[in-house]
């Protein structure tokens, strides 16, 4: 598997250990199954698209969205290189709630934690790090899946655009039933992109979606709790 050795977050596990969030992780294997569809929206280089196709198998499907055109490339090298392309589609794209380009600022040694929100040059100063701005095209998911089955699994990690990804991803939502949705919950990143946390919950909410907190072994949460929570990774289902 690919990585960028520049970037001190998720590479440096994966060449160590060969894992990643081993949380996620688990839950995944716990929850695909064969022959199943599979989203990955903020895919980076690719852990979880080559983890989900491999579960999902041949008779599966698994789309991987990647806005960080570096990290974009890396993802469609290590679908390549692992034979998983008959079946993994990648897009070099931001997950969005219309057509159109955004800026993104692209961070150099933690390329991951890359975002449409700033986090300012002190904080940049503090970790040692750098950025460039990028104009990205826009999507809305949806029309990235149309044609598809119902997806049975979505994961989404983009670091505070997830208001914007969900809105364009209310066909879908509305289109899988069954759908199980994990995404990483961090209010500070979704205001600094300029949207509202709670809009985020009401969004979901009103797809008939309820919340489970992995860390707390996917016990219901409340939302006024979750509110309250700085960061965690999310489960919701019907």
């Amino acid at each position: 598997m690919l990585v960028d050795t520049r970037d001190s977050a998720i590479s440096a596990w994966i060449v160590l250990d060969g894992l990643w969030e081993t949380h996620v992780t688990e839950w995944l294997q716990q929850t695909l199954r064969p022959g199943q569809t599979f989203v990955d929206v903020g895919a980076n280089v690719g852990y979880f698209t080559l983890l989900g196709g491999q579960l999902v198998g041949p008779r599966g499907t698994v789309v991987a969205v990647e806005a960080h055109p570096g990290l974009a490339e890396l993802l469609r090298r290590n679908v390549i290189m692992n034979g998983l392309y008959g079946y993994v589609t990648t897009w070099h794209r931001a997950a969005w709630s219309s057509t159109t380009t955004v800026q993104l600022h692209q961070r150099l040694n933690f390329s991951g934690a890359s975002s449409i929100g700033a986090i300012g040059q002190e904080a940049l100063d503090r970790l040692g790090d750098t950025e460039a701005m990028v104009e990205v095209q826009a999507v809305p998911v949806d029309d990235l899946l149309d044609g598809l089955p119902p997806v049975d699994v979505l994961k989404m990690d983009i670091e505070g655009a997830e208001l914007q990804a969900f809105t364009g991803l209310s066909r879908t939502l509305d289109a899988s039933p069954k759908i199980a949705v994990m995404f990483e919950w961090a209010p500070e990143l979704i205001e600094g992109v300029g949207d509202k946390a709670e809009a985020l919950l009401d969004l979901l909410e009103g797809h008939g979606l309820r919340f489970r907190l992995l860390e707390d072994d996917l016990s219901p949460i409340e939302r006024a709790k979750l509110l309250d929570l700085p960061y965690g990774n999310v489960v919701a289902t019907r």
